[in-house]
Formats: structure tokens, sequence, C-alpha cells
């Protein structure tokens, strides 16, 4: 708890993108042999985890699919949030398009997807966006 608290300063929101990016890397994962979790903490610690939400975020959507960046980014010129039809006209593209884009952003809880539109879940993210 120690290292968490290091790296993330308590900040809920970090502590989830914090575990969200060790489990996606491989770095903790859950032993159903023997019903617990199981970390290196070296491996943790060579890899250098920033302070920084923001830089954690950048590494996350970085990852991302370019068309799901891409429309990320648009997204984040818009503010907050848009809604669906301004995000197809600044994409150039159809409305289903925009949500086929934007889908890997909304499983990974990085956007939400509202009624007609999208916003992005914490400022830190469309600010890494």
């Amino acid at each position: 708890m120690t290292l968490v608290y290091e790296k993330t300063a308590g900040n809920p929101f970090f502590v989830i993108q914090f575990f969200n990016a060790l489990l996606d890397e491989g770095l903790l994962a859950f032993d159903h042999r023997v019903g617990r979790w199981s970390w290196d903490l070296e491996r943790i610690h060579a890899k250098g985890y920033t302070t920084n939400v923001a830089d954690l975020m950048v590494g996350k959507l970085t990852r991302l699919p370019a068309r799901t960046q891409e429309a990320l980014q648009q997204l984040a010129c818009l503010g907050s949030g848009a809604d669906t039809p301004t995000l197809a006209l600044v994409r150039g593209t159809s409305e289903e398009q925009v949500h086929a884009d934007l889908g890997e952003g909304v499983r990974l809880e990085l956007i939400e997807r509202l009624e007609g539109g999208y916003r992005f879940v914490h400022d830190r993210i469309q600010e890494a966006a």
C-alpha cells in the first residue's frame, strides 16, 4: 500500500488508473489457484510509473487504435463533452462511425456515452487526449 500511496498521493482516480495500468501490463494479477492477488514490486518500481496522472493517461491513450486516439483528440478540442452530430461533423464521418471510433474509449472508461453524445469521465483524461 505504501507504493500505491507514493504513486497516487491517495487520489482515488489515480489509484484506479494506476491499478488498471498494472493489470494491463501484467504486473498485477489474480492467482485463481490460491485465491489471491500477486505482483512483483521490483518490476513495478523498474517501470518508473510517474506520479502525474496526465502522463499515465497519455501512456494509456497511446495504446489505443489510431482512429480512437484521433476521435478522442477531437472530442478534447471540443471540451469536456460533445454531442454525436457535432463529433460526426468535426470528424467528417457518420454518427455510426463516431460510435465505432469511440467504442474502445467507452470500454476502457475513459469517456462515457450519454444520450446523444460523449463526455470525458475526468478532466485529466481530456487533458491527456
